[in-house]
């Protein structure tokens, strides 16, 4: 099979190290520097040797996009590597300008946003992990705190504690997320070709491979995030990456669209065949914010399907997906059973098996009225006076809905 890529680590060659026995004193400057067809100005460093360290008092450059960086600190060349203390602080005017200048297209992201940047961070190497901590990072309207770390290798890892103020995904996305009606079937689509493997070869780009490699621990708190102009508030998030499978435990919202919701367990074959081992819970009195969030226009019956309070499993994978064992309360009925979507065809294709105690079809009936438009003031019947004759242009009633034909009539005592 094809050798893995060589892993980037930060150890220095044999014989490499600052020397103990020397000492001296390091002033360079630059007023310009000509890097990818642009101007690096004022570059500056600082720095004292003695002792085998060496002591960065200062060391900055003006970067394009109105932009600077610098960073201080004490660098140490011990037989187990590099090792690194101090602080840095990166801010950019121009954050879209500086972007292109590196290589990076930015241009699906709307022009409006990734402007401004303002980045503070204590920063410290020590045996090929790198730590950032305090970070403190500021993205146009967004203010990132907490710490991270990296540890550099064959298998790389990462982890990170953090706290996000707010954020609009709806600001940062090229196109709009707003629900559509249903579009009509397309046509079918021939599915592709599998990739098969050479005999004794691996394929070029296994799923999930990149996944696999790397190993991963985030706990995060958002206070506010906003998608298809629905507010998602106390978002806190506990995850592991180890191995291509993803560990929720758990993922909650304390105000999802109006809904509390909580997810965990695992999501395997990422970057490939996902494989689902969930357990949710959702809790709201109006679940209309939850069928916009997933992009979907709320049906009218769901006036009736108020308030919910529901947990269940979700397995399954990327062409179907089960809701098992659900159970808890809609609309004051206790609902048990399971759902199914079937994703392989041109359109999903929904299935449910469900038992419920007890169905009150006045108090639905009652919640579909409430949801019929009154007639125009003109083409309402109206009374004729006390006394008179009924007229024969007098409008007929409307006919009676479904909804009415649920309502018992009682002969009056």
């Amino acid at each position: 099979g094809e050798a893995p890529p060589p892993a980037f680590t930060l150890a220095l060659p044999p014989g490499v190290a600052l020397p103990p026995g020397v000492s001296g004193r390091l002033d360079l400057t630059a007023e310009a520097i000509v890097w990818r067809g642009d101007v690096m100005r004022q570059a500056a460093i600082h720095a004292r040797l003695a002792g085998g360290i060496l002591d960065i008092s200062q060391a900055r450059v003006l970067l394009p996009g109105d932009s600077a960086l610098t960073l201080q600190g004490r660098l140490a060349t011990p037989s187990g590597g590099p090792r690194f203390a101090g602080t840095i602080t990166a801010t950019a005017d121009n954050l879209r300008s500086l972007a292109t200048w590196l290589g990076a297209d930015l241009s699906p992201v709307p022009a409006n946003r990734l402007l401004r940047a303002r980045l503070t961070a204590g920063l410290a190497l020590d045996g090929g992990v790198v730590r950032a901590a305090p970070l403190d990072l500021v993205l146009d309207s967004s203010h990132l705190t907490g710490a991270a770390a990296l540890t550099l290798g064959a298998r790389p890892a990462v982890s990170a504690t953090l706290d996000l103020d707010r954020v609009s995904l709806d600001a940062y996305l090229p196109a709009s997320t707003a629900p559509v009606a249903p579009a009509a079937p397309a046509a079918p689509v021939a599915p592709a070709a599998p990739v098969v493997a050479s005999p004794g070869k691996a394929p070029a780009h296994p799923a999930g491979r990149g996944f696999g490699a790397l190993t991963a621990k985030l706990g995060l708190h958002v206070g506010e995030l906003t998608f298809r102009g629905i507010p998602v508030r106390g978002i806190v998030a506990d995850a592991h990456l180890s191995d291509g499978v993803l560990t929720l435990d758990p993922l909650t919202a304390a105000d999802a669209g109006g809904a509390a919701v909580a997810l965990s367990g695992r999501v395997a074959g990422l970057g490939g065949a996902l494989s689902l081992d969930l357990k949710v819970s959702v809790k709201a009195a109006d679940p209309t914010g939850l069928f916009l969030l997933a992009g979907i226009a709320p049906p009218p019956a769901l006036a009736g399907l108020r308030p919910i309070d529901l947990t269940g499993e979700i397995t399954g994978g990327t062409r179907e997906v089960t809701v098992a064992n659900l159970r808890g309360r809609i609309a004051g009925t206790s609902p048990q059973g399971s759902l199914g979507v079937d994703l392989g065809g041109m359109r999903p294709r929904l299935t449910a098996r469900l038992a419920v105690g007890t169905l009150d079809l006045d108090t639905r009936t009652k919640s579909s009225r409430s949801l019929r438009p009154a007639p125009p003031p003109a083409l309402r019947p109206t009374e004729p006076p006390a006394g008179a004759a009924q007229q024969s242009s007098r409008p007929p009633s409307p006919a009676p809905s479904p909804a009415d034909a649920l309502s018992p009539t009682l002969p009056a005592a």
